[in-house]
């Protein structure tokens, strides 16, 4: 066991399971002739397959047709193989695949506007048109003040959903309209749970209009929210051997309606996948005195986005 074990430690993944050489498919917005060293590909439905060797230097790519001519360098960037020693040696192959070229890969699709004349490529198509957006706002805090409870509620918690629709009306700017329901849920798997004596219920169900601003990897936004926080504690049996039918008096529902903000900032890992921040104060709460008072939510949000437009260019 202890030789196994020695070996998985000074073992690294990179070195071991990549290859000296890994692919790039490259999407162009029109015919074209791929060229990387000595090689020339043409591309077959605006599209070419590259076998690329790994490197930590800058790689040329060339694209031709009879009226244009485009020159690309692709920036290398760590493969998944060399993030993999984490769990599989604790990190240690990463020392060993440190200075070997086999660490390295390229995006497995780079997309081209062979229209435009600089050396930009996309790693994943510019974002156009409709996207259905779906998320788990996973990690929930609340900050409350119910009416005539005299007190501020603050709780953190677990689960919530939010599903909506977001338009991009620019490739690095778009609105998106969401529905969402978020708690503070005691455990990371909403299961019903049973519990003696009295008990309470956080959450928040809102719906949001914010636009957002892509740069790079990051998108950040700003927008309103209406929705309703809730605050509810459940009238239950209290059994002890004075009183085994004793009810708690004490149980209410408490339901703020308000309208807020909403500032969600995400970072992207890749066509689908975010990791966001929402950030949601309340600005006035509807019904309830004093209509103006600082509450919020926050979540910790991952997020998926499915295109439902096909991009016109690829």
């Amino acid at each position: 066991m202890l030789l196994v074990a020695t070996g998985i430690l000074l073992n690294s993944c990179a070195s071991v399971f990549n290859s000296r050489y890994t692919g790039v498919t490259v999407h162009t917005t029109a015919p074209s002739r791929i060229n990387s060293g000595d090689t020339t590909v043409g591309t077959i439905n605006n599209k070419a397959y590259l076998r690329l060797e790994r490197s930590n230097q800058l790689t040329n790519i060339r694209i031709e047709a009879d009226s244009f001519s485009k020159a690309i360098r692709l920036r290398p960037r760590n493969s998944g193989m060399f993030y993999i020693n984490i769990p599989y040696n604790l990190g240690l192959g990463m020392l060993l695949d440190l200075n070997s070229p086999k660490r390295w890969g390229f995006p497995r699709h780079i997309y081209v506007d062979v229209a435009d004349t600089t050396s930009q490529y996309f790693s994943a198509p510019p974002n156009q048109g409709w996207y259905l957006y779906l998320s788990l706002p996973f990690i929930n805090n609340f900050r409350f003040e119910p009416q005539n409870q005299f007190i501020t509620k603050t709780r953190s918690g677990f689960f919530g959903f939010s599903l909506g629709l977001e338009y991009f009306y620019r490739k690095n700017a778009s609105f998106r309209f969401t529905g969402s329901a978020i708690s503070a849920h005691p455990f990371f798997i909403p299961f019903p749970i049973r519990r003696e004596g009295a008990f309470e219920t956080v959450g928040s169900a809102y719906l949001a209009l914010t636009h957002h601003h892509l740069l790079s990897k990051w998108s950040f936004g700003y927008g309103l929210t209406h929705g309703e926080d809730v605050w509810i504690r459940e009238m239950a049996i209290v059994a002890t051997p004075e009183d085994p039918f004793a009810i708690d008096q004490t149980a209410f529902n408490k339901r703020n309606a308000f309208w807020g903000l909403a500032f969600p900032l995400y970072y992207r890992f890749n066509r689908l996948f975010y990791l966001g921040l929402i950030y949601r104060p309340t600005i006035l709460r509807i019904g309830v005195t004093p209509s103006i008072n600082y509450e919020h939510a926050i979540s910790l949000d991952f997020a998926w986005k499915i295109r439902l437009s096909k991009n016109s260019n690829w």
